[in-house]
């Protein structure tokens, strides 16, 4: 949910707008007044319960599964992440001259790299510390380093893009140095990029998994062996156990997995660039209106 943050504020920005044009039909607004109206209900009402709902809603089930497992780790990181968000975009929102402000804009990049963070070493497992260096985990599904190593590069691109759609326009307008109407062009590509970002995030973590989850069936194997090699029933000329082994057929089930996840990707980008399309030709079609969303 939290990925379809700028969906749902294009969501939002369509429904008040079709929402005043009814109370104008009925009299209850009139036409004046409803550039400023939407303007107000967007920016201080809408767009702040959309941005900030789907992270505070993920917020309040990690602290729930904290609270059930009794565990303050990963949990309480994890948080960490989600309120981080919360509060920069809020306060990027409510007070759009901290915009502007160093502590704010480094703030910003603070909660975007511990994201990036959460991401790589957290839920991809992917890098190790050793000592001195970082290194990729050694038990890799994937032959190519290159493969991890372009995907962390990605990561922290995409983030940033994500990011940055859960900030207002004008802060949006003054890092990137695009008019409106280039930003209401590319922002399509943005949700393809954080589509993108999802189906890789899952691919990493069904990877990571998958190298967990072999990992303890060779230990219970172990485990297994040795136990049977020391039981006093065990006659000598018996030999020690050995376990025969089927090999997890990971190539085939985690490609059908994979297939699955790029499957429902596809849908959910069909979808979204329908929306983007009909949203895009409403706010162009009636550019009298004069609101710009946040």
């Amino acid at each position: 949910l939290t990925s379809m943050i700028r969906g749902l504020k294009d969501f939002g920005f369509y429904f008040l707008y079709m929402a005043l044009i009814a109370a104008r039909s009925f009299g209850f607004v009139s036409s004046s007044s409803m550039p400023a109206l939407h303007q107000n209900m967007y920016q201080y009402w809408i767009a702040p319960i959309l941005s900030v709902g789907p992270l505070w809603l993920r917020f309040v089930q990690v602290m729930k599964k904290m609270d059930e497992t009794g565990d303050i780790q990963p949990h309480i990181g994890n948080g960490i992440k989600y309120a981080l968000a919360q509060v920069v975009t809020l306060s990027g929102i409510y007070n759009p001259s901290l915009q502007h402000n160093p502590v704010w804009i480094a703030s910003f990049i603070v909660a975007t790299l511990y994201s990036c963070f959460w991401d790589i070493f957290m839920d991809w497992d992917l890098l190790r510390w050793n000592g001195r260096s970082l290194k990729l985990r050694k038990h890799r599904l994937y032959q190519h380093r290159s493969f991890y190593y372009a995907g962390i590069a990605m990561d922290l691109m995409l983030r940033f893009l994500w990011t940055t759609s859960m900030l207002p326009a004008n802060f949006k307008h003054h890092l990137t140095q695009m008019t409106h109407s280039s930003l209401v062009g590319v922002t399509p590509f943005f949700e393809l990029a954080e589509i993108f970002r999802r189906c890789m995030w899952g691919v990493f973590r069904l990877e990571s998994e998958q190298v967990k989850f072999n990992r303890e069936q060779k230990r219970m194997a172990r485990a297994l062996s040795s136990t049977y090699d020391q039981a006093p029933w065990v006659h000598a000329h018996d030999g020690p156990l050995v376990l025969e082994q089927t090999p997890l057929k990971v190539s085939q089930g985690g490609s059908k997995i994979v297939a699955k996840v790029v499957m429902h990707h596809l849908i959910v980008t069909a979808v979204s660039v329908l929306l983007m399309a009909s949203a895009v030709a409403i706010v162009h079609g009636h550019q009298a209106f004069g609101c710009a969303a946040v």
